[in-house]
């Protein structure tokens, strides 16, 4: 839900002092989304909404951010003040509005918060678990697992490998055999049953319109 004391109060926080660390900010904005889509176990609409000139101290940070949060799956809305077309956020962003005066600005942020409003309410969230309620429980545990986990590690970070201590020696390859295969199954089978779920939420979505 949106509280529009605290919206507006954090609008009115920032003053400006000359820098523009965009990437920066792209980042932490994105960070909190991921770990709110955590906490969420994967369910829900993430969008980051960015009000700027274009203009940064750290454009290598922003060239370097964009295409990850995109990728993460994160709506990115972006509202350019006297901004460049061809700048990075305009060109690659999922929609760009232009915005030079107040009243376009304000009109802008009021069409971002119109779309939200409606994606929000396009599917509850007993309905989402609905879906799943049909499949074993091993199997729904596993796939809200996947769900939780996957691509909501910081952005600018790689995925952790599993820690070794640095004293302890490599585990020898051991032989592959036709018994050690199906071990390695419930990976594919995992990721079957993700699939298998954004399927039917999209097909439950088609069906009501």
């Amino acid at each position: 839900p949106r509280e529009e004391e605290r919206l507006w109060g954090a609008i009115d926080l920032p003053t400006p002092k000359g820098a523009t660390p965009l990437g920066k900010y792209i980042k932490m904005g994105a960070d909190w989304l991921l770990e709110a889509r955590a906490q969420q176990y994967g369910y829900g609409t993430y969008r980051l909404l960015i009000v700027t000139d274009g203009d940064a101290n750290d454009p290598e940070l922003v060239d370097r951010y964009t295409p990850e949060v995109l990728a993460r799956g994160i709506i990115v809305d972006v509202i350019g003040v006297d901004m460049k077309t061809d700048h990075t956020l305009a060109s690659m962003a999922h929609s760009y509005r232009r915005a030079n005066d107040p009243d376009s600005l304000e009109r802008s942020i009021r069409e971002v918060f119109a779309e939200l409003s409606s994606d929000a309410g396009d599917f509850s969230m007993e309905e989402a678990f609905d879906l799943i309620d049909p499949l074993p429980v091993e199997c729904a545990e596993a796939a809200l697992q996947a769900l939780s986990t996957s691509g909501n590690r910081p952005i600018g970070e790689k995925e952790k490998e599993n820690a070794r201590r640095p004293s302890e020696p490599p585990a020898p390859p051991t032989p592959t055999s036709a018994v050690d295969k199906p071990s390695r199954s419930p990976n594919l089978l995992l990721l079957g049953i993700v699939f298998l779920l954004l399927f039917l939420v999209i097909a439950k979505k088609m069906s009501r319109r």
